[in-house]
């Protein structure tokens, strides 16, 4: 079942396993993690990973992609971000949480910049278009003894358009 987010409690304890995410985030001592720590954890990774990838791939893109139609990369990097999430609540973990954090980031500005592709996932294309100085009339460094201005430019197109309205 696709949640909103692009992390479920599934693939996060795929990462880490199950006991380890109900001894990290269990507060509440009912033998299971809590919704609130968690839906943080997805809260905070879906804002990072959006707000690192809308410039390249444009918001109507991510917003298609939930839990399941995540890209696979994307997918991981937001797993990292839950579990750097669920890390800091343990200062004996708060280090290799900042160290995840700081991977996951590289990799989210790798994918932004284009230097890694998120497979499966096509980026808007952005054209540049190089344009150059063109000679014409009003071009300063024009022929003085030819100041002529085109007759197409002041006269009506002769041709005959058959569906054009006169």
């Amino acid at each position: 079942m696709a949640t909103e987010y692009f992390s479920t409690q599934v693939s996060i304890e795929a990462r880490i396993s199950a006991l380890r995410l109900k001894g990290y985030i269990d507060f509440d001592g009912d033998d299971s993690p809590d919704e609130a720590s968690l839906t943080r954890a997805y809260k905070y990774a879906r804002g990072k990973v959006r707000g690192s990838l809308e410039g390249r791939f444009g918001q109507t893109i991510i917003d298609d992609w939930d839990s399941d139609t995540v890209p696979e990369l994307a997918g991981t990097i937001s797993d990292d971000l839950c579990i750097y999430q669920i890390f800091i609540s343990n200062p004996r973990f708060a280090e290799i949480g900042q160290t995840i954090r700081d991977n996951a980031l590289e990799e989210l500005e790798s994918i932004a910049k284009g230097e890694t592709s998120l497979y499966g996932t096509d980026a808007p294309v952005d054209d540049e278009f190089v344009t150059t100085r063109i000679k014409s009339d009003y071009d300063p460094e024009r022929d003085l003894d030819n100041q002529s201005v085109r007759v197409t430019w002041v006269l009506p197109d002769a041709r005959q358009l058959p569906d054009y309205p006169e």
